[in-house]
C-alpha cells in the first residue's frame, strides 16, 4: 500500500533522528510565535471549503499523470458543474500506453480533508528542536495583506517532512494555503511528495476552492518505480469568478 497520504499514520510516525545542536533563542521565539499562531489560525475552514466545492456552479479544470516502469498514462479534463450539479464536459483528452494501472482519490473534496497541524510532527513538542519555523507578515495574497508561515526540517533532520506553508488571510484569520513536502528515505524504498492545496476569495466574504496539486515519485525495490500526479484549478464560479 502506497503510504503517501496526508493521514496522519504517514506523518505521527516517529523517524530516527541523530542529536541536532539545540536551537538559539531566536529560533525558539519564532518557533513559539508560529506554533501559536497556527492554534488560533481557522485551519478547518480550507478543507470544508473543498468539501463545500459541489454547492458552487463552477469550472474544474483536472490534469493526471500515471506512470510507472511499463505504463504511462496522462489526461486533461475540463469539466463545468451548472446550477443542476450535472457536470458537463467541455474537453477531454487521454493518452496512455499499456500498462498496470495506478490510483488517485477521484473527489477533489477529499483531497486536504485530512489536514490538521496537530497530526504534523512539527506541532509535537519532542520533535520541535528538528525545524525551523518562520513567520512573515509583510505578503499580499490576492492584493489581501496575509501571513506566511514557513517551516523546515533543520539540516541533518531525519524527519520525514521536510517543508510546510502555511497563508493566512490577516483580516479573516483563514487558512487560504497550504502546502506540504514529504521527504523519505529507508531500506525499501524513497519517496518524494508534494501537495498544495489553495482558496481564492469568493462572493462577498466566501473562500472558494481554486488548486489542489498532489505530485508523488516513489522509488521501489528492484529497480520499480512509481510518479502520481494530479493538478486540479477551479475558476469560473457562480457569477463568473
Amino acid at each position: 500500500m502506497i503510504r503517501t497520504s496526508l493521514i496522519a499514520g504517514l506523518l505521527l510516525a516517529a523517524t530516527c533522528s541523530s542529536p541536532l545542536p539545540p536551537p538559539s533563542d531566536a529560533e525558539q521565539q519564532a518557533a513559539i510565535q508560529a506554533l501559536d499562531l497556527l492554534q488560533r489560525v481557522q485551519i478547518t475552514t480550507l478543507a470544508g471549503a473543498f468539501e463545500a466545492i459541489s454547492t458552487h456552479s463552477h469550472t474544474r479544470h483536472t490534469r493526471i499523470v500515471r506512470q510507472t516502469n511499463r505504463h504511462f498514462r496522462t489526461s486533461s479534463r475540463v469539466v463545468h458543474y451548472g446550477p443542476s450539479r450535472v457536470p458537463v464536459v467541455l474537453g477531454e483528452r487521454i493518452d496512455e500506453y499499456f500498462g498496470e494501472t495506478l490510483q488517485l482519490p477521484s473527489d477533489v473534496a477529499d483531497l486536504p480533508s485530512a489536514i490538521a497541524s496537530e497530526s504534523l510532527n512539527y506541532t509535537i513538542p519532542r520533535f520541535r528542536d528538528e525545524y525551523t519555523y518562520r513567520v512573515r507578515s509583510d505578503t499580499l495574497i490576492w492584493t489581501r495583506p496575509a501571513q506566511v508561515i514557513d517551516i523546515s526540517a533543520r539540516p541533518g533532520s531525519n524527519q520525514d517532512v521536510r517543508h510546510a506553508r502555511y497563508v493566512i488571510d490577516q483580516a479573516s484569520g483563514i487558512l487560504t494555503a497550504y502546502e506540504l513536502e514529504i521527504s523519505s528515505l529507508d531500506m525499501l524504498y524513497k519517496e518524494h511528495s508534494h501537495y498544495l492545496f489553495q482558496l481564492r476569495p469568493g462572493l462577498g466574504d466566501m473562500w472558494v476552492p481554486y488548486q489542489a496539486h498532489i505530485d508523488i515519485r516513489l522509488g521501489l525495490p528492484l529497480g520499480r518505480s512509481r510518479y502520481l500526479t494530479r493538478h486540479i484549478t477551479c475558476y469560473n464560479y457562480d457569477g463568473g469568478l
